[in-house]
């Protein structure tokens, strides 16, 4: 299972909605594409409507985040306005289904984010979610 949710249209301009894979894969790719300057109710709200319900479903072994912040509201190339605080509330909801289905098993790796300070603000938050007592 393949989830994005990501500025549409922008560049590379794959990841319409009607995108859900190819071939074996058809069905196991879910694209939210967001309008210009989504917020963290817009984000929160699809990622609590859409990734949530899909990925309880799917009944993942584990769960890999590809973790990029530039749709932080800082970064001069997404166009997004996230704070980090959503970063930080993303990551603790897919924490709950990474425990609950698949033993607490996740791998973070990160992938973008063009401003170094609110890269810091996004990955302490993101962190502090991934943290296990």
């Amino acid at each position: 299972m393949f989830i994005s949710m990501h500025r549409y249209p922008f560049y590379p301009g794959t990841g319409a909605k009607n995108e859900g894979g190819a071939g074996d894969g058809i069905g196991f790719t879910l694209n939210i594409p967001l309008p210009p300057g989504s917020d963290d109710k817009k984000y929160l709200d699809e990622f609590n409507m859409k990734v949530i319900p899909r990925l309880t479903q799917f009944d993942p072994q584990f769960i890999i985040i590809s973790c990029g912040f530039d749709s932080h509201r800082d970064d001069p190339l997404g166009g997004m306005n996230l704070t980090e605080t959503a970063f930080g509330e993303m990551t603790a909801l897919l924490v709950k289904v990474a425990e609950k289905h698949g033993e607490g098993r996740v791998l973070s790796i990160f992938e973008g984010g063009y401003n170094s300070h609110a890269n810091g603000l996004c990955l302490y938050n993101h962190l502090r979610e991934l943290q296990t007592d």
